[in-house]
């Protein structure tokens, strides 16, 4: 042991005298119980990994610029893949508007009901898509 490691552990066995164990203290010397191993050179399985089967469905429609509120009756049916689903039953829930997706505080999904909640309401026109993702087996 070094010289700093010496120091640093005697500095550390004062200020927590009072633990019973202190093996349980994360310190850069000590890791805690059941960490993953992540450092070279120390033996460890590496993990399989895993192909998880996903769905991604999308509800498309187009803004007329004037609405907030969309339902299934508003989508285009050549583009989208399904109607407004319940956000419940998927891994994630994305809003594009204009192809830049928007931060959730900005927008309320239930089933069959999209609310867009921003101030400003998108242009006639501007392609709106709600895309929905399951991931299977997590």
């Amino acid at each position: 042991m070094n010289i700093y490691s010496s120091n640093f552990t005697n500095i550390r066995k004062k200020k927590y005298n009072n633990l019973s164990n202190i093996n349980n203290v994360c310190t850069p010397l000590s890791f805690p119980k059941g960490c993953p191993v992540i450092y070279p050179g120390e033996n460890h399985q590496p993990i399989t990994p895993k192909i998880l089967k996903v769905e991604n469905l999308q509800y498309v429609t187009y803004s007329n610029g004037k609405k907030r509120i969309y339902t299934n009756s508003d989508r285009v049916v050549g583009y989208s893949t399904s109607d407004i689903l319940n956000p419940n039953n998927f891994s994630y829930v994305n809003l594009y508007i204009n192809a830049m997706m928007q931060p959730t505080p900005l927008y309320q999904v239930k089933k069959g009901l999209l609310v867009l909640k921003s101030i400003d309401i998108p242009p006639e026109g501007t392609p709106i898509i709600l895309q929905f993702i399951k991931i299977y087996g997590l």
